[in-house]
């Protein structure tokens, strides 16, 4: 592998037939105020034109270049990016995902800042839908050794967030390619947090779109590879084992009331078994709040973020990156 260049960040986005977003993705990728970037998009079989996309950037900037490979999911495409990269710093980017001018930058200067071994840093980020209005926000804080929060769960929230060494990226073999339910990021992270401290930029840098999914496969098959991961980490810290079995009622939680929502009912119904095997007080609460849940049905997400933002001293925050700037 080349000699990486301590100034360059590498920028890796997976693509499957996301010609629907990949111009809006790559024009917040490529407007990063840090200029020092190479970009690689790997195009994962895809059967529309995201490869023409791709192309039409990179005509109009070096930086960019396309990767085209056989379907392999978003782990395989990663590390393709991953073999390729030259930068000492290795981003992410889902190829529906945006990104805030001044991600890279604040979050090089986090870096910097920190004293310690920091091998990644992530940031705060907003829920966006399909036209890119946000939703709502999330902001997690933990920094340090994160291992005992990591025992309870993806502490990053999404794969477009963080800012990762490159070299220690490779020595954890980067993303497992035997995970395709949707938890690579989770061990990749948790591999991560073993060999050195995260930090955090305490600001809405990544916009992580929402979108509709009613295939109870997918649910089957995210909840089984959670498992798959904590069954690799679980044995080496006993002394954790509360909170890597509230992380897997926590995730449960989360994707019942997400399949609620798509009124996806036999996710709903698979999740419920699930819990009624180990948990049956859990499973009533989970059937308690479906009334309140189901309501949301009622009044889209951007309708009730609308309204939020508009109650009396509700905070009116701007993101450049986002389409609405108006959210609370």
């Amino acid at each position: 592998m080349v000699e990486l260049c301590p100034e360059r960040v590498t920028v890796a986005i997976p693509a499957y037939n996301a010609a629907a977003t990949l111009d809006e993705t790559l024009m917040s990728v490529r407007r990063q105020s840090y200029p020092e970037l190479e970009i690689f998009v790997v195009d994962d079989g895809s059967t529309d034109a995201t490869s023409a996309i791709v192309r039409r950037h990179a005509s109009a900037d070096a930086r960019v270049a396309l990767i085209a490979t056989a379907n392999g999911g978003v782990a395989a495409a990663r590390n393709e990016a991953l073999d390729r990269a030259t930068g000492a710093l290795f981003a992410t980017v889902d190829a529906d995902d945006l990104w805030h001018p001044d991600k890279i930058a604040y979050q090089i200067e986090s870096m910097r800042d920190r004293s310690g071994c920091v091998i990644l840093n992530y940031t705060w980020f907003a829920y966006i839908d399909a036209k890119s209005r946000i939703l709502s926000t999330a902001e997690p804080s933990e920094e340090g050794n994160v291992v005992s929060r990591m025992c309870r769960g993806n502490l990053i929230g999404n794969g477009s967030s963080p800012i990762m060494l490159t070299r220690i990226l490779r020595d954890v073999g980067g993303w497992d390619v035997s995970l395709r339910g949707g938890n690579e990021d989770y061990k990749t992270f948790f591999s991560l947090a073993e060999r050195g401290n995260f930090s955090v930029v305490r600001s809405h840098m990544v916009g992580y779109r929402q979108t509709r999914d009613n295939r109870s496969s997918k649910t089957q098959r995210m909840l089984s590879s959670y498992d798959q991961v904590v069954d690799e980490f679980a044995p080496r810290y006993p002394e954790h084992a509360d909170q890597f079995s509230a992380g897997r009622r926590e995730l449960i939680a989360y994707l019942f009331d997400k399949a609620i929502l798509n009124r996806n009912w036999r996710a709903a119904a698979y999740l419920l078994r699930e819990t009624l095997k180990h948990d049956k007080a859990e499973a009533r609460a989970m059937l308690m709040n479906v009334p309140l849940v189901a309501s949301r049905i009622v009044l889209p997400l951007t309708l009730r973020a609308r309204l939020h933002a508009r109650r009396p001293g509700s905070p009116v925050r701007s993101h450049p990156f986002l389409a609405n700037p108006s959210f609370g």
